[in-house]
């Protein structure tokens, strides 16, 4: 990496401090000099690990434009605090994959607070979906500004430190992102790195104001266990349903359908019942009852283990009812990531499935695999570089994302009023 003559001024410039300062001023230099030797230590440590660990971390940016970023990040180290120089970690680890296809490398800042609240990027804005306790009247309300900015210019703030493998992944990550305190104070959003002002309009078109002090992780997660997916606002949304197994089905006799929720990728559903003896059952499910739709749903599924979701491909694929426009549908969102994108790019390339929903926040080729880098002096920081590209589609297939056959946007009025229009759109298809 080039040298920076900026961060060898700043050196040298501390260690020529006077000897005629005070115990207590020199102590203080000291200090701020053992600060900054760190944190140069950790960047250059972890520019290493992602040359060594991805498979190619110049995919997304030019190698020289990165180098001039990090030798302007370490010239910056002496004027920076610690949290600013976080969310600078962030950023430039962030411009790799500013064009997309990486939404698994990343920093993420674990010693942050976040505001006791829950948002949600619906079609017709943010709203808060949940809350903490004390803060529970500000559920339904729309999220206008924080920190007296207007929303859209704090989204456009926060995103570029944030990896992604498209738009709609960065959508989904921001819903966490744009509540964390101190990266609000960073990006000059609010005065302050412990709180923010909100701005909120009800659905009579009143705003309200209010100050929210932030939680640490620990205290956020006791009462929010959601993020960034929708919480079960009604036990009718079965798709957002609260329960532990990795996939489950329910027959829709008037649809004469098979609903199955597909919420992660992995070979058991953790009851044990195997994947390849689930996917038989629901097929023979099918042709016992005659039901002539199979909806997979992997609108909250993360991902897994790209290597187990093949019994679906090697049972739907050619069959005679099934495997047929109009008859396989897959519902995807943003939330549709890693493994569970792998599994969208092969059944589209094996069967007849038509995809409803949100675009997925997985690419068709994606880099994955991360594995987590330990920095030998922040040790609370959360890093991942991915360490394989999984290339699921056809070589030369540029996709940032899965599009829909039929799209449809979720609105903050079908949430709270307990609707779900994808599965709706799906089940009424070709009627």
């Amino acid at each position: 990496m080039p040298s920076n003559p900026l961060t060898a001024l700043a050196f040298t410039l501390l260690a020529l401090l006077p000897a005629s300062l005070s115990p207590a001023r020199a102590a203080d230099a000291r200090a701020d000099q053992d600060r900054v030797d760190a944190w140069q230590e950790d960047v250059l440590f972890l520019v290493d690990e992602l040359v060594r660990l991805h498979p190619d971390p110049w995919f997304g940016i030019p190698e020289d434009e990165f180098a001039v970023a990090v030798d302007e990040l370490l010239g910056r180290l002496p004027e920076l605090s610690d949290d600013a120089i976080v969310v600078e970690l962030m950023r430039l680890v962030a411009r790799i994959a500013r064009e997309g296809r990486d939404g698994h490398t990343a920093v993420w800042p674990t010693g942050f607070r976040i505001l006791p609240v829950q948002v949600y990027g619906f079609e017709d804005g943010w709203y808060v979906v949940a809350a903490a306790r004390e803060h529970e009247r500000l559920v339904g309300m729309e999220v206008v500004a924080i920190g007296g900015l207007e929303l859209d210019e704090v989204c456009r703030r926060v995103a570029p430190l944030l990896t992604r493998d498209n738009a709609a992944d960065l959508r989904a990550k921001l819903a966490t992102m744009l509540l964390s305190t101190e990266l609000l104070h960073a990006v000059g959003v609010t005065p302050a790195a412990a709180s923010a002002s909100v701005r909120l309009r009800d659905r009579d078109g009143e705003t309200y104001a209010t100050q929210l002090d932030g939680q640490t992780i620990a205290d956020y997660a006791r009462w929010n266990t959601y993020p960034p997916v929708l919480p079960p606002a009604d036990a009718k949304l079965r798709w957002l349903r609260t329960d532990p197994r990795a996939f489950w089905s329910e027959v829709l006799p008037e649809a004469r359908a098979l609903y199955v929720r597909y919420a992660a990728i992995q070979s058991d559903d953790g009851r044990g019942v195997g994947l390849a003896d689930f996917v038989q059952e629901q097929v023979r499910t099918c042709e016992e009852q005659g039901l002539e739709r199979l909806v997979l749903d992997l609108r909250v599924n993360g991902g897994g283990d790209n290597t187990t979701f093949g019994p679906w491909l090697e049972r739907l694929a050619g069959h005679a009812t099934l495997d047929r426009p109009g008859h396989l549908f897959v519902l995807t969102s943003r939330h549709t990531f890693s493994a569970a994108g792998n599994f969208v790019t092969s059944i589209q390339r094996r069967t007849n499935a038509m995809l409803v929903g949100e675009s997925t926040g997985g690419a068709p080729n994606q880099y994955g695999d991360a594995t987590l880098v330990s920095l030998p002096n922040h040790k609370d920081l959360l890093i991942f570089v991915s360490t394989r590209l999984h290339r699921f589609a056809e070589e030369g297939d540029e996709r940032l994302t899965h599009e829909p056959d039929v799209r449809v946007a979720l609105t903050s009025r079908d949430w709270f009023e307990g609707r779900d229009p994808v599965l709706e759109a799906a089940l009424a298809y070709g009627e």
